[in-house]
């Protein structure tokens, strides 16, 4: 052969030999401590390229250095892999066949923060605990081994989830973003949700709509978490998929937001929506639209603020918590249109807020009844059953041509009627928290329409023992009327008191 041909052979070798795929062995964690530890790992040496590592029961693993790429990563059960705080890199990847598998813990967020990167394309398995504060999945992909069952905790401030590949998870796959500083949902489009758990009582705000393509299973709002649709910008649509369910657990809030021209609605598409007594809706809207109120479901606690305007329509809004009005837009109901306390209550419930709310009609079905935290106006009918509204140092109004029913029930503190031209008889439903103590007021010649305010306390008016009357003698009650603008001729007043 002669040199030229040698020459030849020898390269050829020499490009098969560098070109050969190089996989590395398995390193086994014999023992607690930092990753770049030699001593830890069996057989003997920090991990390195295209090695595989495992972590068995009963040992802890600190990643205090980046690694190169491993191949695989298998967390057993019992055994956790944590960050040092600091953010090093866990970068690993096999491109085919399962590769990262945790049926112990993987604690790489808070003071363990580290970031986990694909290098190829990954398969995830295991029914351990995932506790993340980012993950790079670069331009990869990201699925799971059928039959596996994961919770994927997020934790990362703003967007945790970092590149531009894709996700696809199992029908049994959730993701909990339960970071404590404000978060972002994923805007790419290969990023797809099976589950979805928002418990960041920060707050995580959309980036794009979610939809029956990018959400495929249940979403939940709890831990006090909030979910924001709109970040003054945009606002983002929530469409669920059939047979799924929205839940919004106690102590969290669904803020159903705005961009500056658009605003967003209440999700539809979920064949289940929960709203827990103690959860929270609330009507955000500061744009230029008008943002309508769903009539349904029945609310917990519903909430309005921002500066846009908001619409309650035609029909019934049912409330087994609160209602509060913090917004310095306008506030319409189409008549008719009523606002239920449900008498699924289990205790008193408020009308409260920045602002004062004129309502269509209200009904009081809470049996343990509704307190005032600020004034509050019923321009057709305030129907009380047999429950009452105690207004404390507000008003509960009544506003021109506006009813009272009632049973039993009846407003403990202070009610404002109008008073029409002519001779008008208003009957004030009026009491204190035990004794129905109503006071009638019949006027002859008005002349200028006014308002009149009555209230009653228990007990004897402080100045009795100055006036005529004998304390001895008294019915041990007084009423309070002011009158507000009304020009009249005259007024009979009649009480109603325990004898």
């Amino acid at each position: 052969m002669d040199q030229e041909n040698i020459l030849i052979v020898g390269l050829l070798c020499l490009v098969l030999v560098f070109s050969a795929p190089v996989f590395g062995g398995t390193k086994t964690a014999v023992s607690s401590g930092n990753y770049n530890n030699a001593a830890i790992w069996s057989p003997s040496g920090v991990p390195g390229n295209n090695d595989d590592i495992v972590i068995p029961s009963g040992v802890t693993v600190t990643l205090n250095a980046n690694t190169i790429n491993l191949r695989d990563v298998n967390i057993q059960s019992g055994g956790t892999l944590q960050g040092d705080g600091t953010g090093k890199v866990l970068l690993y990847g096999r491109g085919g066949g399962e590769d990262f598998r945790v049926d112990g813990t993987l604690n790489a967020a808070g003071a363990n923060a580290m970031t986990v990167r694909l290098n190829r394309n990954s398969q995830w398995a295991g029914s351990g605990t995932v506790n993340l504060s980012s993950l790079d999945i670069q331009t990869r992909t990201l699925i799971w081994t059928a039959g596996t069952t994961m919770n994927v905790n997020l934790a990362g401030a703003g967007d945790p989830i970092i590149g531009s590949g894709t996700i696809t998870p199992l029908s049994t796959i959730t993701f909990t973003y339960n970071g404590t500083s404000a978060q972002l949902l994923s805007s790419l489009s290969g990023v797809v949700y099976n589950h979805l758990v928002i418990a960041n009582s920060a707050g995580v705000t959309l980036q794009q709509n979610l939809t029956t393509t990018n959400l495929l299973g249940n979403l939940t709002v709890s831990g006090g978490g909030v979910l924001k649709t709109g970040n003054g910008t945009n606002a983002y649509a929530v469409t669920g998929t059939s047979g799924m369910t929205l839940t919004v657990a106690a102590s969290s809030t669904l803020q159903l937001g705005s961009g500056t021209s658009t605003a967003s609605a209440f999700p539809g598409g979920y064949s289940t929506v929960s709203l827990d007594a103690a959860s929270t809706v609330e009507y955000a809207n500061s744009s230029s639209a008008t943002q309508t109120v769903s009539l349904s479901p029945t609310y917990g606690n519903l909430t309005l603020s921002g500066s846009g305007t908001k619409s309650v329509p035609t029909g019934t809004v049912t409330l087994v918590g609160n209602w509060t009005n913090n917004s310095t837009g306008t506030v319409s109901f189409t008549a008719p249109q009523t606002v239920v306390f449900s008498a699924a209550a289990t205790a008193a419930r408020s009308i409260s807020g920045s602002a004062v709310t004129s309502f269509q009609n209200v009904t009081v079905s809470n049996t343990f009844g509704v307190s005032l935290g600020v004034n509050a106006s019923v321009a057709a009918t305030l129907a009380l059953g047999a429950n009452k509204v105690t207004t404390g140092s507000n008003v509960m109004i009544l506003a021109s041509g506006a009813s009272l029913t009632r049973t039993s029930g009846w407003v403990n503190g202070s009610l404002r009627k109008s008073a029409a031209t002519g001779a008008p008889s208003l009957t004030f439903e009026v009491g204190d928290a035990s004794v129905y103590a109503p006071v009638t007021a019949a006027f002859t010649g008005v002349t200028v329409a006014g308002t009149l305010t009555a209230s009653t306390t228990a007990g004897d008016h402080p100045s009795i023992g100055s006036s005529m009357l004998s304390s001895t003698k008294s019915v041990n009650r007084y009423w309070t009327l002011t009158n507000a603008g009304t020009a009249f001729g005259s007024c009979d007043a009649t009480f109603a008191f325990v004898s």
